[in-house]
């Protein structure tokens, strides 16, 4: 059912009315971010972290050891002062963690990096998510990983990604299920459905917007 026009410009009037107040706030200023290294910096760093963990990494088969291992290189990053090494540690430890199955372990660290660096996290939790849904296996790790992955919808939304919401939809779903827990499933198809009526609302909006704008005078050429 198409949306009333005049609901279309009563919201976007609200949007456009609200988002001064929006961003006023009287929280301090986030920690300055800084860029992230440039790819020598990186190449250089990653070779590094492995050859320091080179024997940790060989004996970390189970996922309990790939967890702490993890885990021991988010700690280390804490402590590390240089920028690419700091990136590469937590790389790493995310990468561990998507291969141990623990969306929670890997949004731990993608965290870590979004706190220091101008990092595309909202892509990648949505990329851990997807390789997280090939190595899940236990009800725990496809619980947590249903319900982070309708945190990363809902973050999607608010950035109007619905190409990511719409691709975590159905990891979400088979998550839930797999997990045993009926309540989660009830919750995630819910929340599966109102992200699919937020999307098709959103692009009846998107298609109507000029209607709402006022007509220029036509453009009268001198004589």
């Amino acid at each position: 059912m198409p949306i009333p026009r005049p609901l279309i410009c009563v919201i976007l009037l609200a949007l456009s009315l609200s988002a001064p107040v929006l961003g006023q706030t009287d929280q301090a200023p986030p920690p300055q971010k800084i860029p992230v290294p440039d790819a020598a910096a990186l190449k250089d760093a990653s070779k590094l972290v492995n050859e320091i963990y080179s024997d940790d990494l060989a004996k970390a088969k189970s996922i309990d050891q790939k967890q702490a291992l993890a885990k021991a290189m988010i700690d280390a990053a804490a402590q590390e002062k240089n920028p690419a090494r700091n990136h590469a540690l937590l790389t790493k430890a995310m990468e561990i963690a998507c291969d141990a199955g623990d969306m929670d372990l890997a949004s731990n660290a993608i965290d870590k990096l979004d706190a220091v660096f101008w990092y595309g996290a909202l892509q990648a939790r949505a990329d851990a998510a997807k390789v997280i849904a090939k190595n899940a296996r236990q009800p725990g790790q496809l619980h947590k990983l249903a319900v982070q992955a309708c945190r990363i919808i809902d973050a999607a939304v608010i950035a109007d990604r619905y190409d990511l919401a719409d691709s975590l939809s159905e990891i979400a779903l088979t998550s839930a299920r797999a997990s045993g827990d009926a309540g989660l499933q009830r919750e995630t198809t819910a929340k599966v459905q109102q992200v699919h009526e937020t999307e098709v609302a959103y692009a009846e909006v998107k298609k109507n917007y000029w209607l709402c704008l006022p007509k220029s005078p036509p453009i009268r050429t001198p004589i």
